[in-house]
């Protein structure tokens, strides 16, 4: 006869089936797991490339806003000269007629600059990066 502190072989196949069905519940839920984390890396990988993708549109958006500085303050610039050229050419024109004198004394010449200045394109108001300037 067995020892009665032994356990029986029923009571060892019993604990045996119950620790296999315990198994197959964690390697489901194991498996689950797997599989959300999968989907979680996939989620990730997706975030990561359109991360890159806006980073790339803003840097060359940047890049076209550089651009777009760079030629409006050449146009400024341009202005600027044509400005000054005509400034020199109407009083030189000015002088040869003999008014510019004249002119000066009274304070005409810029008083008339000042006047027509208003409606010059400089005079408006003009976009910056950030907002508007006068």
């Amino acid at each position: 006869m067995a020892n009665p502190s032994s356990r029986s072989l029923i009571e060892l196949e019993l604990e045996n089936d119950t620790l296999k069905h315990e198994n197959e519940i964690l390697t489901s839920k194991n498996d689950t797991l797997t599989s959300e984390i999968a989907g979680w890396r996939n989620w990730c990988d997706k975030l990561k490339q359109s991360l890159i993708e806006r980073d790339e549109k803003l840097s060359e958006t940047v890049k076209q806003l550089n651009e777009t500085k760079k030629r409006l303050s050449d146009a400024r610039e341009r202005m600027t000269v044509s400005r000054e050229v005509t400034r020199a050419t109407q009083i030189r024109e000015l002088k040869q007629e003999g008014i510019y004198e004249n002119l000066i004394k009274e304070n005409m010449y810029e008083t008339l600059r000042l006047d027509r200045g208003k409606e010059d394109f400089s005079a408006k108001s003009q976009p910056t990066e950030t907002g508007w300037f006068s």
